[in-house]
C-alpha cells in the first residue's frame, strides 16, 4: 500500500468545476468595485469642495465646474477603473474559479448600474468622452484585476 492514509494528503484540492457564473460572487464583485470610489470619493471630496467654496465659488458654479473639469473627470475615470480591478478580483475569489468569467460577469453588473445612473439624470452633466470611457473600462479593467489575481494565486500555490 503506497498511499499512507494517516499522512498529508498530495493531491490538489479540485477547483470549482461547475459550469456558468456564480452571480453572487459576481455581483459582490461589482459592489465593491462600485463602492471602493465611491467610498474614496466621499472621503476626498469635501475638503477639496471646502477649499473651493473658501475661494468664493458657490456649489452651483463648482458642481458646474467639476463636471467639465478635464482632471476631475480624469480622476474619476481612474478611480472607476481602480474599482472596476478591484471588483474583478473579489467576484474571482469569491467564485472559487480560476477562471476570469466572473470578472467579467462583474464588468457588466457595474455597467448596468452606471447605465440606470445615467439614465435617471440623463442629459448627464460630464463631457461625452467621460461617459463614452465610464461605459468602455469596468470589463477590461475587472478582467485585469481578475488576471494579476489568478497570476499571484498561481505563483503562490507554486511555492506551496
Amino acid at each position: 500500500m503506497a498511499h499512507n492514509p494517516y499522512g498529508v494528503p498530495t493531491a490538489r484540492i479540485a477547483e470549482r468545476t461547475s459550469p456558468g457564473v456564480s452571480w453572487w460572487a459576481a455581483t459582490i464583485g461589482a459592489a465593491a468595485g462600485v463602492g471602493v470610489p465611491y467610498l474614496i470619493g466621499s472621503v476626498v471630496s469635501p475638503p477639496i469642495q471646502q477649499w473651493l467654496m473658501t475661494q468664493g465659488q458657490t456649489l452651483d458654479s463648482l458642481a458646474r465646474a467639476l463636471t467639465q473639469s478635464t482632471g476631475f473627470n480624469v480622476l474619476a475615470l481612474v478611480l472607476g477603473a481602480i474599482g472596476s480591478a478591484i471588483g474583478g478580483v473579489v467576484a474571482t475569489q469569491l467564485s472559487g474559479s480560476l477562471r476570469i468569467d466572473h470578472a467579467v460577469a462583474a464588468g457588466l453588473i457595474m455597467i448596468a448600474a452606471a447605465a440606470l445612473l445615467y439614465f435617471s439624470a440623463f442629459p448627464s452633466p460630464y463631457p461625452v468622452w467621460s461617459q463614452v470611457l465610464g461605459f468602455l473600462i469596468p470589463v477590461p479593467c475587472a478582467v485585469l484585476g481578475a488576471q494579476w489575481y489568478l497570476r499571484r494565486r498561481r505563483a503562490h500555490d507554486e511555492l506551496a
